[in-house]
């Protein structure tokens, strides 16, 4: 008799033997998990150590005491061998900046703009206290008139100087930095035209990669 209560109890027995290993493998399976989100929480991965230019190609040493040379579109007035200049990438930022229409101003574009070539440290100082109050702005706005700009003339570069980097990153370095000076004119399109002639100086400085894509920032805009 006692054998057959053995017998008859064996099913119960694995059930319970089954339950206990599911409770032991699903608190493993949380002990693990929760180690893997403390892992994860805590991980910082390394600075990348290879930064890319426009054409996504690897750039090696970045020296801020001498010219780019990624940028194949800003070399106008420089042979491949001698870089780009700071002229070169002036040239192709304010012309960028006062190129708009009424959409492009109210959507952030145009700001964004001025985030791309400018310092950090001025380009909303710039763009709000200046650009947005340009006189040209109403017109755009009141008949969503279209802006086109053109460097009058040559662009001027001078007093080459070794200056502190200007960066919010917190990094201690010296850059080549320029004064480029020129006259820029505007013109809205709108109902009629209305041009207006700029007397531009500009401070560049050469940039680190990582904080502007095309290795020069303006750290100082004046149009008069």
């Amino acid at each position: 008799m006692k054998h057959k209560e053995c017998v008859l109890d064996a099913p119960a027995y694995n059930e319970k033997l089954t339950g206990l290993l599911g409770v032991i493998l699903g608190f493993l399976l949380v002990v693990v998990s929760y180690n893997s989100y403390r892992s994860a929480l805590s991980y910082r991965p390394p600075p990348q150590q290879v930064f890319l230019d426009i054409y996504n190609r690897p750039i090696g040493t970045q020296s801020l005491l001498l010219p780019t040379h990624h940028n194949p579109g800003l070399r106008k007035t420089t042979s491949e061998r001698n870089g780009e200049t700071a002229t070169d990438f002036v040239h192709l930022a304010i012309v960028d900046m006062f190129n708009y229409n009424s959409a492009q101003l109210d959507n952030g574009e145009v700001f964004d703009k001025f985030q791309t070539y400018l310092s950090e440290r001025i380009a909303v100082k710039i763009y709000r206290d200046i650009f947005l109050k340009l006189s040209q702005q109403r017109i755009v706005k009141a008949q969503e008139g279209v802006v086109r700009s053109r460097v009058v003339g040559e662009l001027e570069i001078s007093n080459p100087r070794n200056l502190p980097y200007q960066t919010t990153s917190g990094m201690t370095l010296e850059a080549r930095t320029f004064r480029v000076n020129g006259t820029l004119l505007v013109t809205v399109h709108a109902e009629k035209e209305y041009p207006t002639i700029y007397t531009m100086s500009a401070i560049v400085q050469r940039a680190l990669i990582q904080d502007k894509l095309m290795g020069y920032q303006i750290v100082s805009l004046e149009l008069n």
